[in-house]
């Protein structure tokens, strides 16, 4: 790995937390587990003994979360050391692992159940690694498991803006290439899902935001585009013909 970008990925937090206005901005608030219950709920409403991986961690807020649901096992996986230390604070109770995703991915086939990938894909430098990435988060998965994933959204005018955040960040996805990207990696019965907020604001400022970017793309001649969420987010299943490969 570059130097460069080994010192970007292992001080991450350092740059996170100058984005942030607090680093207790990352941790389990209400408003947090809110947010992730209208998320994840309908999804991980299956049976006990789940093994559910929050692959790009962060400061472990989704696995605290997922690790306080009855019946799921969570593992959370980052390869910043900084962040890995910070969660191991916050949450000392929870699984945490440093290791870089797509080594861990193919280290571990068929193990998991779900697999929730948020902000990470577009830390990916080459479309080649993206693409690795994704096929290996597909066979990680146990036959008929899920993938999440959340990305900036190229359609929105503030997703946009993530692109240039941070020197980490390589690409925007819209939804036809967020979708395109999991479908060419074996993903089935893949679809986005909506971005839900727990707030009367947040629901607001979701309808504000879909009213000003549609009129924005009619006006340029581009009605076929209707997410325009600051992030985007997919799931795809894993279907079972890698189990009998």
């Amino acid at each position: 790995m570059n130097h460069w970008r080994e010192r970007l990925q292992s001080d991450y937090l350092e740059h996170y937390s100058q984005i942030n206005a607090s680093i207790d901005g990352v941790s389990l608030t209400p408003k947090l587990s809110a947010e992730l219950s209208l998320m994840f709920d309908h999804l991980l409403g299956q049976p006990m003994g789940q093994t559910v991986l929050d692959l790009g961690t962060g400061t472990g807020a989704v696995t605290a979360w997922l690790s306080k649901k009855p019946g799921i096992v969570a593992t959370g996986v980052d390869s910043s050391v900084t962040q890995i230390e910070q969660a191991k604070k916050l949450f000392p109770d929870c699984s945490f692992k440093k290791a870089d995703g797509l080594t861990y991915l193919l280290e571990n086939p068929n193990q998991f159940d779900a697999i929730i990938c948020n902000d990470v894909v577009e830390h990916l430098p080459t479309l080649e690694i993206t693409l690795d990435f994704l096929s290996a988060a597909q066979h990680a998965l146990k036959p008929g498991g899920w993938f999440f994933c959340r990305v900036p959204n190229a359609a929105s005018l503030i997703g946009m803006h993530s692109l240039f955040a941070d020197l980490t960040h390589y690409r925007l996805y819209s939804s036809n290439t967020l979708l395109q990207s999991l479908n060419l990696t074996g993903f089935i019965d893949v679809r986005v899902e909506p971005v839900r907020a727990a707030s009367l604001s947040g629901k607001l400022r979701l309808v504000v935001e879909h009213a000003l970017h549609s009129v924005l793309y009619a006006i340029c001649g581009r009605r076929f585009e209707k997410h325009f969420t600051r992030n985007i987010c997919a799931i795809g299943f894993s279907s079972k013909r890698h189990a009998t490969q």
